[in-house]
């Protein structure tokens, strides 16, 4: 019980850090599809911008997470 608790608060600080490190338009539409909901075409109608766009944000904001997770996950194993 206290090492999974353990596990998903470092779990939430790392996403937490990596959401800070994208850009505010990859990380505004990043929240808005996985945390509020909503679908692509809703994005890019609050936004107002085209549905293209939105998904190249939204591609390329997974991109530079898993970039990040990956590294901080060596940077992890590194220190252990």
């Amino acid at each position: 019980m206290v090492a999974e608790t353990v596990s998903l608060r470092f779990e939430v600080s790392m996403l937490h850090t990596g959401l800070l490190a994208l850009t505010p338009i990859q990380r505004e539409a990043l929240v808005m599809v996985f945390f509020s909901g909503l679908t692509y075409p809703e994005v890019a109608a609050v936004l107002g911008i085209p549905l293209p766009t939105v998904k190249t944000r939204i591609r390329d904001g997974l991109i530079r997470l898993r970039r990040i997770f990956d590294q901080q996950t060596r940077d992890t194993a590194a220190a252990a």
